[in-house]
């Protein structure tokens, strides 16, 4: 039977809250799961709890956020690489001698290689994640993605301070600089790559050597599978395997 016990993950001067998941008796393996952005760690219960009856340990945990968020520093970047990188020491921490897995969705497989302990994961798996250059998204998507990071979302913040949650339907609203560096990781085709050494860490790419599977959903409009086949490029991971 599945058990659930409550912990916390310190990245920076937040503390995360988080929630693992186990089986009876020593797990197989030890997972963390990475969500995506505006998707709290809840949306994932079913699944965590999936995992875990299959004999394997889950952390999930969701990211920081300000509770003045119309005047909120936070940017994409601290979800994925501070919050992400803390939550990977963490299981490495309660699972020292376990096999370390990663399962990363959307922003949640975009950031691997810039965390501390990447070297220490044996498998990968990134769903729905790759460099999702609006332009490359299917019609009508296309517009609907043009829309939103240069009508909807900017207009968002200039009447609130941050992209409402309505937007984007998820529970809470987006910080403005958070929404600012996920347009501009998404308006290019080589997302964050443009910010490497200056705004964000150059990444380890030699430190990733996991097992990667990619996982794409054939009706994803906004991560389309011809932008999750791209995703290595980004991890530097040994070849692949494309799921759909």
């Amino acid at each position: 039977m599945t058990q659930v016990s409550d912990h916390s993950i310190t990245s920076g001067n937040y503390t995360l809250a988080a929630k693992l998941f186990t089986p009876n008796g020593q797990p197989k393996a030890a997972y963390v799961l990475h969500c995506a952005t505006g998707v709290p760690a809840a949306y994932y219960t079913k699944f965590a709890d999936w995992v875990a009856s299959q004999g394997h340990a889950i952390l999930t945990y969701d990211y920081r956020q300000d509770a003045d968020v119309k005047n909120s520093k936070i940017r994409l970047s601290d979800w994925g690489i501070a919050d992400q990188s803390a939550a990977l020491d963490t299981l490495i921490d309660l699972y020292p001698d376990t096999e370390i897995r990663v399962i990363g969705h959307s922003l949640g497989g975009l950031t691997t290689a810039f965390h501390a302990q990447a070297n220490r994961i044996a498998s990968f798996s990134a769903v729905c994640s790759g460099p999702a250059y609006w332009r490359r998204a299917p019609f009508p998507a296309n517009l609907n993605a043009f829309a939103f990071w240069y009508i909807f979302g900017p207009l968002g913040i200039a009447l609130t301070g941050s992209v409402p949650s309505r937007l984007l339907g998820t529970p809470e609203p987006i910080p403005r600089q958070v929404f600012r560096q996920w347009r501009d990781w998404c308006t290019n085709r080589y997302l964050h790559k443009s910010d490497w050494g200056k705004s964000i860490p150059e990444p380890d790419l030699a430190a990733v050597t996991a097992r990667l599977n990619l996982i794409a959903v054939s009706d994803d409009t906004l991560v389309p599978p011809v932008c999750v086949a791209d995703h290595a490029a980004f991890t530097h991971t040994p070849i692949p395997h494309l799921k759909f």
